[in-house]
């Protein structure tokens, strides 16, 4: 409905949930394959609806995996304040590359790097 109005729709895709330090490390493997699975879902109906995802797991999992304590909440399963800009981090440039066919905050893009969906980051699309 968003995008039959003209609304610009940028949605971050499902973690990689075995990256989570919560579960024990013999059950991670079973965490994974069902979150990328997932992930692909949402990312192929994101873009069937004329908007632009954003793939969390391929952009974020590594840093979630070697920066566990940093990027996790007290819980070990939620994000913590960084995990969170950590994943704003890789939604706000596409954000801005949707609307202004690249980002106006110099600071943004030199912060948080080229790692988006409007630049062909691995697994993201941008329709049309």
């Amino acid at each position: 409905r968003l995008r039959a109005v003209g609304t610009t729709v940028i949605a971050g895709t499902c973690p990689d949930l075995a990256t989570s330090p919560q579960p024990p490390q013999r059950l991670r493997p079973g965490a994974h394959t069902p979150s990328w699975a997932l992930a692909r879902r949402k990312r192929d109906a994101i873009a069937a609806a004329g908007g632009l995802p954003v793939s969390l797991a391929q952009l974020l999992a590594r840093d979630f995996r070697t920066q566990p304590d940093i990027l996790f909440g007290r819980d070990h399963f939620h994000p913590s304040t960084a995990g969170y800009e950590a994943a704003c981090s890789v939604l706000l440039p596409t954000l801005c590359s949707a609307l202004r066919d690249g980002c106006a905050d110099d600071r943004v893009a030199t912060r948080f790097g080229s790692r988006t969906a409007a630049e062909g980051s691995p697994g993201t699309t941008r329709p049309g």
